[in-house]
């Protein structure tokens, strides 16, 4: 079995409350994306960080592109549409 350490992570001042997260320390030792998988799923955590283990396949989670830019107020189409027809 590979070593992980246990953190309690969005927890109250006091401790309580919050959620366990499944940390291995040495996640090089496992490669294969399956591999970590299944050690996440045994462990049952509701999220396990592999520190060291290779990026998955299509890239690495990065920082996310920006988001699209607002749409146009509704109608103002619609008005101009009328406008250039005459109505």
């Amino acid at each position: 079995m590979t070593d992980y350490d246990v953190l309690r992570v969005f927890c109250a001042p006091n401790g309580g409350y919050g959620n366990e997260l499944g940390v291995v320390r040495e996640g090089s030792v496992l490669p294969d994306r399956q591999d970590r998988q299944d050690l996440a799923a045994k462990l049952g955590f509701g999220e396990t960080v592999f520190v060291g283990a290779p990026p998955p396949a299509g890239g690495d989670g990065g920082t996310p592109p920006p988001p699209p830019p607002p749409a146009p107020p509704p109608g103002g189409g619609g008005g101009r549409a009328r406008a250039a027809k005459g109505d």
